[in-house]
């Protein structure tokens, strides 16, 4: 029985395993193709698009009946734009055993294995729109490309599940993917009931990371949703690395998200939209309208704080652009109260446009920009290759530098400049090129207009046309820096042409009137083709030539007329101030010549002055701004030269003689010298050297002779005095001089440091030698409101006494030494008024000595005299000869109105004195003097001279 029992139970397992070979083997053997269209259309029902099966079919029963086909193709859903929808590596649809065995086959889950999923278009037929007759669909490494993203991005390894309803109305997904190498998990599912269904979406990161979920109804009839979208957790960064964007640092904190979501047919609406990303918040609304062929993103966002520079990343290459791209059409509305950057912030920024297709109109942006700086623009711009623009942009502001620095641009201006400046200008363009048209910036009191044109090719091309109706050019432009390797080397980059007009610059504090610039650059060449107006007030140039940048040092090839009325305001524009009648008009012409490399230019000048006629020859270095020149000017005629310095002329009665100056002028920055001088000017010759160092003269000048008295002009007789001493510059001179007179004083072999400033002149360490005595003094002319004050010193030694004498009378009346020191003092607005107003006091002291003409022998015998009469005439004997010896004199001479008094000067000897006294007018005239001796027993008598050059008149006093 045992045995009987176990062979059947064998038997059984033995059919049973031929009957699941059969089963496993027998499918193999049979053309499932016929079965295609079933399967094919059961998938088609799920897509909602057209199944075509380019594989092979094949039925397996073992170990879950399934019909398998390879190399399935999903088409484009109805009105789509796609080529295809999916390619399926392997799809497998499982079946309904029962129903199988009946000879009837029904799909009872779908699996779709490594699908490849590309939507470029919208997302039509994702999932189904009705019931379906499958209960599961199940997806294994599958991928998705969505049309926004970049080609070659997808999302891939995608594992899931779909689960329907017994009814096939409602669903259930649940799934893991991989997007940019981060895991994802995604969960949604869709509840039915009777007039609408529950919707509920969550997606997040896997291993952290923010959370989206999607919560709401879905209308039955109409499809129409009406939910809450929220999102919360740390690292927002997963979700701008999903979306292909680079992470700020707020997305680095915690996500918040709270909006309203309204879904009709093709319109969706976040409405009452709140997030937050760290402490950055924003509120709005944003709309995506898919009712026309191509959607319309509407965003409207605010903020009370945007930090810029949080936002800030470093992008990495995007990918390449995908091909067929959908088009996104939109407007956006965004304010933020503050606007944070640069350690500074703008408030009330707005930005309103519109984007359609690739044009982006931009209908208002504006912002209140740091300082008060007000900006608003306008245009259109092509988001498509080559970009191009047109905008209108305007500001103003009274000071716009709070705004340039916060925006990163730095000007080398200096402070003070740019205030209350308004601007206004359109423009546009493309990648290549940028035109800016109808500009009217106002800043300072001036005025600028006109156009600009950039473009960038081959080479950069610039064309400027600007008009100026007022410039301080020193406050706006600096020279050019020619230090470093390559100095002006973005000459050799651009080409392009410059049209500039100034009515009315200013340049070193003068007016620079009428300035008309033409030029044009190619490859490095530089042409003037017009430089002209005035530079100056009244100083007009006409300059053309071209400069060769093109090679290094670049070659200059300049020509041009100059003409000057004014050589004191060319000083001031060289920052060379000319003092005294230097500083006086002097005006010339001259053609000028530049030539040869910047660094070893060759300039000629052939200036004309009146009957003066010269010429400047030499090498200049342009880059270190240093040169060294040959200056000569001739004159037939130094009467003529004298009349043409204006305040400076020599009397008409003066022989006439030839005029010249040689020197060798040679300057660098800050400086310049004219050394190896050699001047001759009616009575005067001159040589020497004059420099300016740091703002100071110093140097050296002899003079030969200077007859003060045959000069005249404003400064020795009108009022010029006081405004030439405060005009003059700081200097430090060494002359000397080998004769000096003044009216009836004089000095030769002279020495002395002239000291300069604004106000002053000082002549000090004034050594000489006068009345054959050693002199020295010191003087000092200081400038006042309305005159000048002069404040002078002389001391003479071993002055002697024959030679003071003869000042007096026509025949010296004394030999010996003497000391004379004293102090003067004067106000004037002449020199001529000042020598005049002298005021002061001196004192005279004498050693031994001797008075010719006197005979005190003779004088004594008028004691015996029996009469007045023989008394008188032995007296006048004693003035006729001989000689006395006296032991020491003393006395005082007061200078006042310019006129020397010699108040007392007693000489003592035995048995008497001699008391000489007088009138000594220092600017010329007739002097007078007189002498008495007072004898003892004798009364005082004496004699009195007047006379003027040599001619004397002499009386003698007597006593009664």
């Amino acid at each position: 029985m045992r045995r009987a029992g176990s062979r059947i139970w064998i038997s059984l397992a033995a059919v049973f395993v031929v009957i699941l070979g059969t089963l496993a083997i027998a499918p193999r053997f049979v053309d499932w193709s016929q079965w295609r269209d079933d399967i094919a259309g059961t998938v088609g029902t799920l897509a909602g698009r057209a199944v075509a099966i380019d594989g092979g079919v094949r039925l397996t029963l073992l170990p879950i009946p399934s019909l398998v086909a390879d190399g399935v193709r999903l088409g484009e859903a109805a009105g789509g734009r796609a080529p295809y929808f999916a390619r399926v590596g392997q799809l497998e649809a499982r079946l309904d055993l029962a129903q199988l065995l009946v000879g009837k086959i029904a799909v009872t889950s779908l699996v779709f294995i490594n699908p490849e999923v590309d939507l470029v278009d919208r997302l039509d037929g994702l999932l189904p729109d009705s019931a379906l007759p499958v209960e599961q669909v199940r997806f294994v490494g599958g991928s998705l490309g969505l049309p926004w993203f970049e080609e070659g991005e997808r999302l891939t390894r995608f594992d899931g599940e779909v689960v329907f309803n017994a009814d096939g109305k409602g669903w259930r997904i649940t799934g893991d993917f991989h997007h940019r190498s981060l895991p994802w998990h995604i969960e949604a599912a869709l509840s039915p009931g009777p007039t609408s269904a529950q919707l509920g979406v969550q997606l997040g990161a896997r291993g952290g990371g923010p959370t989206l979920r999607l919560t709401g109804q879905v209308k039955t009839d109409t499809g129409a949703f009406s939910g809450r979208l929220r999102g919360d957790g740390d690292r927002a960064s997963e979700l701008f690395f999903a979306l292909g964007l680079p992470a700020p640092q707020p997305a680095k904190g915690r996500l918040t998200l709270d909006a309203k979501v309204e879904g009709d047919n093709d319109i969706i609406r976040l409405e009452g939209l709140t997030a937050a990303l760290s402490d950055q918040r924003f509120q709005g609304d944003i709309k995506l309208d898919w009712t026309g062929e191509n959607p319309v993103l509407v965003v409207e966002l605010a903020t009370s704080r945007l930090d810029v520079e949080a936002w800030q990343v470093n992008r990495s290459p995007a990918l390449a652009p995908r091909k067929g791209n959908i088009r996104i059409d939109g407007r956006i509305d965004a304010k933020a109260d503050t606007v944070e950057w640069n350690n500074g912030f703008a408030r009330a920024a707005t930005f309103k446009a519109a984007l359609s297709g690739d044009i982006l109109t931009v209908t208002e942006a504006h912002a209140q920009l740091p300082g008060s700086a007000d900006v608003a623009g306008s245009g259109t711009f092509d988001l498509a290759a080559p970009h191009g623009f047109t905008a209108r942009i305007e500001g103003g502001a009274d000071d716009p530098r709070p705004a340039l620095t916060w925006l990163g641009v730095t000007l080398p201006i200096p402070e003070g400049r740019l205030r209350r400046v308004s601007a206004v200008a359109d423009l546009s363009g493309d990648q290549s090129a940028l035109d800016i048209r109808g500009i009217d910036l106002a800043f300072d009191g001036s005025r600028l207009t006109g156009d600009i044109s950039l473009r960038r090719g081959d080479r950069k091309q610039a064309t400027l046309a600007l008009h100026i109706d007022r410039l301080n050019i020193d406050a706006y432009l600096s020279a050019p820096d020619l230090s470093g390797p390559e100095p002006l080397a973005w000459m050799t980059d651009w080409d392009g042409s410059a049209r500039i007009t100034v009515d009315a610059a200013t340049l070193k504090a003068l007016p620079v009137p009428n300035m008309r610039l033409q030029a044009k650059l190619d490859k490095g060449i530089a042409t003037l083709e017009r430089l002209e107006g005035g530079t100056l007030s009244d100083v007009y140039l006409t300059l053309g030539g071209s400069i060769d940048r093109s090679k290094w040092p670049a070659v200059v090839d300049l020509r041009g007329d100059i003409s000057l009325p004014d050589t004191y305001r060319v000083g001031q524009l060289l920052e060379i101030p000319l003092p005294g009648v230097l500083g006086r008009p002097l005006p010339f012409k001259t053609a000028l010549s530049l030539n040869g490399p910047a660094n070893a230019a060759r300039i000629a000048l052939a200036p004309a002055w009146g009957k003066v006629q010269g010429q400047v020859l030499g090498p200049l270095d342009l880059i270190a701004r240093t040169g060294r020149v040959d200056v000569e000017f001739d004159s037939a005629s130094s009467i003529a030269v004298l009349a043409q310095l204006g305040d400076i002329a020599r009397r008409n009665d003066e022989i006439d003689t030839p005029a010249s100056l040689r020197g060798v002028f040679s300057f660098g920055p800050g400086r310049w010298e004219l050394r190896e001088i050699k001047a001759v000017l009616a009575d005067l010759a001159a040589s020497g050297q004059v420099g300016l160092h740091e703002g100071k003269y110093i140097g050296g000048l002899g003079v030969s002779a200077l007859h003060v008295d045959g000069w005249g002009g404003p400064l020795t007789t009108g009022n010029d005095l006081n405004a030439w001493i405060k005009a003059l510059p700081e200097s430090q001179i060494a002359l000397r001089f080998g004769s000096i007179d003044a009216g009836n004083i004089g000095m030769n072999d002279v020495s002395a440091t002239l000291e300069t400033a604004p106000g002053t002149l000082s002549l000090g360490q004034i050594t000489g030698k006068s009345f054959d005595g050693q002199g020295s003094g010191k003087l000092t002319l200081t400038a006042g409101d309305e005159q000048v004050s002069l404040d002078g010193a002389l001391e003479i030694k071993d002055a002697n006494l024959a030679t003071l004498g003869g000042v007096l009378f026509q025949d010296p009346e004394v030999a010996g030494r003497l000391t004379l020191t004293g102090t003067a003092k004067s106000q004037g607005g002449s020199l001529l008024s000042l020598w005049r107003g002298l005021k002061g006091e001196a004192g005279l002291f004498a050693g031994e000595g001797k008075l010719p003409g006197f005979d005190i022998a003779v004088a004594r015998k008028a004691t015996e005299a029996a009469d007045n009469e023989e008394r008188n005439s032995a007296l006048v004997f004693s003035l006729g000869g001989g000689v006395t010896s006296f032991k020491a004199g003393k006395g005082r001479i007061e200078i006042n109105d310019g006129v020397a008094r010699l108040l007392q000067f007693d000489l003592s000897f035995d048995g008497g004195n001699a008391r000489y006294s007088g009138a000594w007018p220092l600017a010329g005239g007739p002097l007078v003097g007189q002498v008495r001796y007072d004898l003892d027993g004798l009364p005082p008598y004496g004699f009195q001279a007047e006379g003027q050059s040599g001619r004397w008149s002499r009386r003698v006093e007597l006593p009664k």
